[in-house]
């Protein structure tokens, strides 16, 4: 059960596996918190782009004053 793209290559082989795919799991789960951190300016710029001028919502219809 999962995404087969995060999980260990032994789980996904259905090999044995120890605390390696433990590893394995917490560090794709920091490697995605760190995209995110970084990333989340140009995610909004990106968000807001697309809400303002290819749908042309207004930014009271959005309902947020901080665009």
């Amino acid at each position: 059960c999962g995404t087969v793209e995060y999980m260990a290559p032994e789980v996904v082989n259905r090999r044995g596996h120890s605390q390696s795919a433990d590893w394995w799991s917490y560090g794709v789960l920091m490697v995605i918190a760190l995209f995110v951190l970084i990333m989340q300016p140009v995610i909004d710029i990106t968000y807001n782009f697309i809400l303002i001028q290819i749908l042309g919502f207004s930014r009271s219809e959005r309902g947020s004053d901080n665009l």
